[in-house]
């Protein structure tokens, strides 16, 4: 924060500076100059206001929490340290993240708690465009809901408009069964059984 005095076509004039950065997301910054106020009190009153615009909006930055990627990173290191509330094995860990990071891939860049259905449905969709199947859509849909829960409880997913639940919570699957082709049809096992009775062979 600062008011800098300049002249300007041969005038005395003042800009005023101010910045903030995130306490909680060191990432966050958000910043404002004003140029060519002509007194020093018009600057003081002008950083004044800026000062509380800025500290108001990167309290609501702050509010809305980590984007994804942020979530996905603090929770690795906390399941390595068997900080997640159930002890999981290291090969368990890798195969929930190399998963989350596929196929989750749109979200990296989001912020967790703006994610909603909609994105559930999205990230789904987009898993099945890389060729994941129903058994596998339904191992994404378990890393998404045990990350993002865990965001949750950890306060690290939070805002005014977060239900809590995961955006893939109720999310539907088409079922896609394949159909199993019979090993024999209905007249082969009928001639199966006909030669056993001829062949006197215990049926």
């Amino acid at each position: 924060m600062a008011i800098i005095e300049y002249e300007k076509n041969g005038k005395k004039v003042f800009k005023v500076y101010v910045q903030f950065r995130g306490k909680t997301i060191k990432r966050l910054r958000v910043q404002k100059v004003i140029y060519s106020i002509e007194t020093l009190a018009v600057a003081r009153r002008e950083e004044r206001r800026l000062i509380k615009d800025l500290a108001e909006k990167l309290a609501k930055l702050e509010g809305k929490g980590l984007l994804w990627s942020e979530v996905l990173y603090r929770w690795e290191n906390a399941a390595y340290c068997g900080h997640i509330g159930k002890k999981l094995n290291n090969f368990t860990i890798k195969d929930h993240l190399n998963r989350l990071r596929k196929y989750t891939f749109p979200w990296l860049e989001l912020i967790a708690s703006d994610l909603n259905k909609a994105d559930g449905r999205r990230v789904l969709s987009y898993a099945e465009s890389l060729g994941a199947k129903n058994g596998l859509l339904n191992k994404i849909k378990s890393s998404i809901n045990l990350v993002y829960n865990w965001g949750v409880e950890e306060g690290l997913i939070v805002g005014t408009n977060i239900s809590g639940k995961s955006p893939v919570f109720g999310v539907g699957l088409d079922e896609k069964e394949e159909k199993i082709k019979p090993i024999l049809t209905l007249d082969e096992v009928r001639q199966f059984l006909l030669e056993a009775k001829i062949q006197k062979h215990p049926s």
